[in-house]
């Protein structure tokens, strides 16, 4: 599979999403019901990095994914892009502002080195439950 779903720490506030190469909306809604089952696992604030640094391409159609999005149980307190130019900033603020419910804040981040650096910054506010 071209996307991978992992926690990068112990206390699971950081969620890395790798996109690597070409992939299809099929793989986009598996990678989701990984990204379900494992935040539905917690019940605190998380970051995601969404990281398509070794992607050239998304396919036709993401947008449609994003009443899908919007019924997601347990949503991330930020996304923080990296690797994309502005195409995924632009098409997930757009998805915020369709669906609020479904993503708080959007971030873009020229490195991945900086996505973990505001990442870490970010969770160092969060109250542990």
């Amino acid at each position: 599979m071209n996307i991978t779903t992992r926690w990068t720490d112990a206390h699971q506030n950081i969620l890395h999403i790798h996109f690597r190469g070409s992939w299809s909306l099929d793989e986009f809604y598996l990678m989701l019901e990984e990204y379900n089952r494992l935040t539905r696992a917690i019940n605190h604030p998380y970051v995601v990095i969404a990281d398509l640094t070794n992607t050239a391409s998304m396919p036709t159609r993401i947008l449609s994914t994003g009443g899908y999005l919007g019924n997601l149980p347990n949503k991330a307190h930020t996304i923080l892009v990296v690797g994309t130019g502005t195409f995924l900033e632009m098409t997930l603020r757009n998805l915020q502002q369709q669906f609020p419910a479904a993503i708080n804040a959007v971030l873009r981040c020229d490195t991945l080195g900086e996505a973990y650096q505001q990442a870490r910054q970010i969770t160092q506010g969060f109250q542990r439950v």
